[in-house]
């Protein structure tokens, strides 16, 4: 979890973005399951995503992939699990800032430095 967390750190800071959102997030159980009592009630409702399941989907979510339904459901998952929400914000950032950056054109040698340089230095804190 330290790269992870060294990674996020260098890509917020080459990128902006912070991480205030996940501070305030709400039902969440410590082991990362839902809890029961996060179901909308419906008399359908199909049950709660497991950690596992969430994040095979994780990828097709972000770009849009997934039914209708099964967007709803990891939707669901991620709003409530305190284990797949950071990873979930994680890579939703990393898309958009992926996104910024191919608007303005191809990144130039000075951002791929810093990206290098970011990385290179989360390797070392993490003794890779």
């Amino acid at each position: 979890m330290v790269a992870f967390d060294g990674i996020r750190k260098a890509l917020a800071s080459l990128f902006g973005g912070g991480e205030s959102e996940e501070a305030g997030r709400g039902l969440r159980n410590g082991d990362g399951t839902a809890p029961a009592a996060a179901s909308t009630g419906g008399a359908d409702e199909r049950p709660m995503l497991s950690c596992e399941e969430a994040r095979e989907r994780l990828f097709e979510f972000l770009d849009g992939e997934l039914d209708p339904l099964e967007a709803s459901e990891v939707q669901r998952h991620v709003d409530v699990c305190s284990a797949c929400y950071p990873r979930f914000r994680f890579e939703q950032q990393f898309l958009e800032a992926l996104r910024r950056a191919e608007e303005r054109g191809a990144a130039g040698s000075e951002l791929k430095e810093r990206v290098l340089a970011a990385l290179q230095q989360v390797g070392d804190a993490d003794g890779s």
